[in-house]
C-alpha cells in the first residue's frame, strides 16, 4: 500500500519557493529614494537658491460687501484693491497659495470670478477660510 504525500511537506516546499521569489523580486525592483536621489546636506542648504527647499506663504484675498450692500470691496492682505487691478497685483506678487475670505452674503458668481483670476495668474492652491459666528 502506497502512502499519500503529506500536504504539510508540499505546503512547506511551496512556501519556501514563494519566499525566495519574493526576496529576489524585491531586491531586483527596489526603487527606493535613497538609491535614486542625490544626497543633500540639509544643514548647509539655507540659501534661497537651493532647489527643493521652499517656503510657501499664503496670500489672503477678502471680499466684503459695501455700505449699500450692492458694491463689493476687495482686499489683498488687508489692502483695498479693485477687481480690475487684482490680476496685476497677483502678477507682481506671484503667490503659489491663496486663502479666500468671503462673506456668506457675497454672490457665488463673484467668488468664481475671483477664483478664475487666481487660476489665470498661476496660483496652484486656492483654499477658503471662514469664521463661525456662533
Amino acid at each position: 500500500m502506497r502512502l499519500p504525500t503529506p500536504f504539510f511537506d508540499v505546503f512547506a516546499c511551496l512556501m519556501g519557493i514563494f519566499m525566495l521569489f519574493n526576496v529576489m523580486t524585491a531586491a531586483y525592483f527596489n526603487e527606493s529614494p535613497e538609491k535614486t536621489l542625490p544626497p543633500m546636506d540639509l544643514a548647509s542648504a539655507k540659501g534661497g537658491s537651493t532647489p527643493g527647499l521652499t517656503w510657501v506663504e499664503s496670500l489672503n484675498i477678502s471680499i466684503r460687501p459695501g455700505e449699500d450692500g450692492h458694491t463689493l470691496h476687495y482686499f489683498l492682505d488687508n489692502r483695498e484693491t479693485t477687481l480690475e487691478g487684482l490680476p496685476e497685483r497677483l502678477a507682481e506678487l506671484s503667490p503659489k497659495e491663496v486663502v479666500l475670505r468671503v462673506d456668506k452674503g457675497i454672490p457665488h458668481g463673484e467668488v468664481i470670478k475671483l477664483m478664475v483670476i487666481c487660476e489665470r495668474q498661476g496660483v496652484g492652491n486656492i483654499s477658503f477660510a471662514y469664521k463661525d459666528l456662533k
